[in-house]
């Protein structure tokens, strides 16, 4: 087992809540050495504050004495990285930074525009202190344009791309998807942006300013839909989970607490089948050739899968309709997805010792390579849990510089004095 095929990158994690701490937590995953870094008086978003949020977010709805050091949001996207906890906002943290910095080989940014460069850590200043630093930015907007100083989240950038424009149930409201999944889109985006900077400078020797606009890395995913209304000349079309091309393709009530199963019955002949193991022969011959008869019959067959599946176990619907040849899946809960014995097979969940939040399953990364695959996972980091060492390996700082540091609470992890 190797170190990772990023095994002697340091990249400097300046970044909050989800987007770039993914970024991050992709580039440690394969093999980089990665510093998360904060401050204990403006900590990551994601460490929950100092008194906690939702306790379904802490292990076992304990909060206990270091929520910050608990939450299962922080702890999952900061995998193997170490914690620098120190204030940049002030000369002695942000000269600190500096140093370290001309070290490194990437720094990460999810701020709003601005921020580092008024800080006075632009891409002019860190490359004059190291030619082959790559500095990579993630705007919601870019940083240029009438949008350029906008906030916004993963949420609200799913309807500035115009993708929530499509979802919906006809009502014409749009919605949201739920959870803010073009965060780890924009993260997914800036980790693939990096290594392409990397590849670059080994040509080169030099590094560069990346920015990353996360609402344009999400535009692709509805890139087919954009374009079939620009051909159409007709505003999206809203139809729940339907598709007209399918005969069947939605989402069933199961027996249990909110238990759904998806089905997608696409040909004449899978739809038979599905229609004699529900009983209903009556169904099993309607001619459903052209999308105009899958359109006339469609709620009658949606209504008999759903009388169907509703006192039916998602669990034996799924593999029941994959053994015919139909799709299908369960749709999973977190607790689902936890326990599934294949994710765990192929240790895609690991099991991992926190010292704050215990041993707990947590996701890996869905790529592996034969033959270079990194090291096991290791937990995220406490607050400031690496800072001295941080600091004397990179910015070669010592010890009495360290206690000063630490002295002026520049380098405090102690949330609750800062």
């Amino acid at each position: 087992m190797s170190a990772g095929p990023l095994h002697g990158i340091r990249v400097l994690d300046v970044t909050t809540a989800w987007a770039g701490p993914f970024v991050g937590r992709v580039l440690a995953a394969l093999g980089a050495d990665v510093v998360h870094v904060e401050a204990a008086k403006r900590m990551d978003l994601w460490r929950g504050g100092l008194t906690g949020e939702n306790p379904r977010r802490y292990p076992d709805g304990v909060l206990g004495e270091r929520p910050y050091d608990r939450t299962v949001l922080f702890n999952s996207q900061n995998l193997n990285k170490r914690s620098l906890c120190i204030d940049i906002k002030s000369p002695g943290g942000r000269e600190a930074l500096k140093a370290a910095a001309a070290n490194a080989d990437v720094i990460v940014s999810n701020f709003t525009p601005g921020t580092l460069s008024r800080m006075g850590l632009d891409y002019a200043e860190l490359s004059a202190i190291n030619p082959r630093i790559i500095l990579v930015e993630m705007p919601a907007f870019g940083t240029n344009g009438p949008m350029a100083k906008l906030s916004a989240l993963g949420p609200s950038m799913e309807f500035s791309t115009g993708m929530s424009t499509f979802i919906g149930y006809g009502d014409g409201a749009p919605t949201a998807t739920g959870p803010a999944y073009l965060d780890p889109i924009g993260g997914y985006n800036g980790a693939a942006a990096i290594m392409t900077a990397l590849h670059q400078r080994e040509q080169t020797g030099r590094g560069q300013y990346v920015e990353i606009s996360q609402v344009e890395a999400a535009m692709p995913l509805i890139g087919g839909l954009v374009l079939g209304s620009l051909e159409n000349d007709e505003p999206p079309c809203q139809q729940g989970n339907r598709q007209t091309s399918s005969i069947i393709h939605d989402a069933f009530r199961c027996g249990g607490s909110e238990e759904w199963v998806a089905i997608n019955v696409q040909t004449v002949s899978e739809w038979r089948s599905l229609a004699l193991l529900m009983g209903r022969d009556d169904l099993a011959d309607l001619d459903l050739s052209t999308e105009a008869d899958r359109a006339r019959h469609a709620d009658q067959l949606h209504g008999a899968v759903a009388a169907w599946t509703e006192n039916l176990d998602k669990h034996w619907i799924a593999p029941r309709l994959q053994r015919m040849g139909i799709a299908a899946a369960p749709v999973c809960h977190g607790k689902d997805v936890a326990l599934d014995p294949h994710l765990h097979a192929t240790d895609f969940l690991e099991e991992i010792e926190h010292p704050e939040a215990g041993l707990r399953p947590y996701q890996s990364l869905p790529f592996r390579f034969a033959e270079n695959r990194p090291p096991r996972l290791k937990p995220a980091p406490m607050l400031g849990q690496h800072t001295r060492e941080v600091l004397r390996e990179w910015a070669g700082l010592k010890e009495a510089e360290l206690d000063d540091l630490a002295a002026q609470g520049t380098t405090s992890n102690d949330p609750y004095r800062s």
